[in-house]
């Protein structure tokens, strides 16, 4: 069976191994447990983990990019590597809330989770 071949259908929703496969990581996540890295998916944000060189574990919001898939942007990205082809190498960049642009990990990420959804914003009154 392919990954994308129907697997099982279930009130009229047809689901593939992938997304069997998928469900199960973002279940296990939601554990609290890491999944290898070879498992994240390429789609969006995540939480990811490495070993940095002086050995300690950092954990950072990061998304992989495909080959061409993010333009390069003097103002956007952080990169000593461009393509000729006008857009970034690919591989996974650091992403926060707190600048609108990207940072490339210098180092491949070993571990990813799924980001926890954010707190409720609690009324006062």
């Amino acid at each position: 069976m392919s990954v994308n071949e129907p697997m099982t259908t279930t009130d009229e929703k047809i689901y593939t191994k992938a997304d069997a496969e998928a469900l199960c990581a973002v279940a296990v996540a939601a554990a609290g447990a890491w999944r290898p890295i070879s498992t994240a998916p390429k789609t969006r944000t995540v939480l990811v983990g490495y070993y940095n060189e002086l050995g300690n574990w950092r954990t950072v919001k990061a998304r992989y990019y495909p080959p061409g898939s993010l333009e390069l942007d003097e103002n956007a990205i952080d990169y000593d590597d461009p393509d000729d082809d006008g857009y970034a190498p690919e591989g996974w960049y650091e992403e926060t809330e707190t600048h609108d642009h990207v940072l490339r990990l210098e180092i491949e990420p070993t571990q990813w989770m799924p980001l926890p959804k954010p707190p409720k914003v609690q009324n006062d009154g």
